[in-house]
């Protein structure tokens, strides 16, 4: 018997186990690119994704086509409406995070 080659992360099935998905952070309304580099996001680790929004994001529509597969928002100011309509259609939402007066 020889010996058996199995890659990394196969089960003794042989199938692959499926890695573990990135926790991704976006960062609304980002107008001026300050954010990315306000922070030490790197520090998060290499499990977390961050990814800022330079853009207005202001119809619902606009706002979950955009936001649909982050797990944490940060909301810079008022200017990213989060709206019922738009929480409830955000599947992997796990936390928001804002600034500002209002939201």
């Amino acid at each position: 018997m020889g010996l058996e080659y199995r890659p990394l992360g196969a089960t003794s099935a042989g199938l692959a186990r499926a890695a573990p998905a990135k926790f991704r952070i976006a960062l609304a309304g980002d107008f001026e690119d300050v954010a990315l580099r306000a922070a030490p996001w790197s520090s998060l680790g290499p499990d977390v994704e961050v990814v800022a929004f330079n853009k207005p994001l202001i119809e619902p529509r606009a706002v979950i086509a955009a936001l649909r597969d982050f797990d944490a928002v940060v909301l810079m100011r008022e200017r990213t409406p989060m709206r019922r309509e738009v929480l409830e259609n955000l599947p992997r939402l796990k936390l928001v995070v804002f600034s500002g007066l209002m939201n």
